[in-house]
């Protein structure tokens, strides 16, 4: 995590010396669809792994959203924030060993994420695109065990990255069709996906 975080800063630093005139400032907003890569052993923060239990849902996909803002150096260079809303992960199960007893869990990962964006362009106004950085995540999990709230809220840092490709319109309009994967946002044990597309505006 330390190389991560030095290798971004001496790439932010040495960024402003490419020339002004080859890019701006720019901002968007993303929509689409992001998915748990775990079971329901990562979503639920209390004992479940110590349970003979049977599985009656888990719901591992969700709305997820985005919010981000960037400053591109030149045509294959940026540095970018976003804030990233996950969705919501869910399971719930019937706990055997505990005289049938219902037990539901869930997590909410919430993502502020600083990261490198390269871009290689085509020609016809399309982009590849590939990043890599930092996120700070929040999960807000929820766990009931035979009516017993467990409310578990715990934080961390970790590795984001993703590509996709960028379509751009002209009068500073694009569009972004991008995969990116969290790492361990989920009670600090699993990765979650959002498949998303995005409009941005540059200035």
């Amino acid at each position: 995590m330390k190389k991560i975080l030095a290798i971004l800063s001496v790439l932010a630093l040495s960024a402003p010396l490419a020339s002004a005139a080859d890019g701006g400032w720019y901002v968007g907003a993303g929509v689409g669809r992001s998915n748990f890569n775990g079971n329901e052993l990562d979503l639920e923060p209390t004992n479940l792994a110590n349970e003979t239990y049977i599985l009656n849902n888990l719901d591992k996909s969700s709305a997820g959203w985005k919010l981000f803002a960037g400053k591109q150096f030149n045509e294959n260079w940026a540095v970018e924030a976003a804030f990233t809303k996950l969705g919501k992960f869910y399971f719930n199960a019937t706990i055997t060993s505990a005289g049938n007893a219902i037990e539901t869990g869930e997590a909410k990962p919430d993502c502020w994420s600083l990261s490198g964006v390269g871009t290689l362009p085509l020609g016809n106004n399309f982009s590849l695109l590939g990043r890599a950085g930092i996120c700070h995540w929040a999960d807000h999990p929820f766990a009931q065990e035979a009516g017993t709230p467990y409310i578990l809220d715990s934080t961390g840092d970790s590795l984001t990255y993703g590509f996709g490709a960028k379509y751009d319109f002209g009068n500073n309009f694009g569009v972004r069709a991008e995969w990116e994967r969290f790492e361990k946002v989920v009670h600090n044990r699993a990765s979650a996906d959002l498949l998303s597309v995005s409009l941005q505006y540059g200035f």
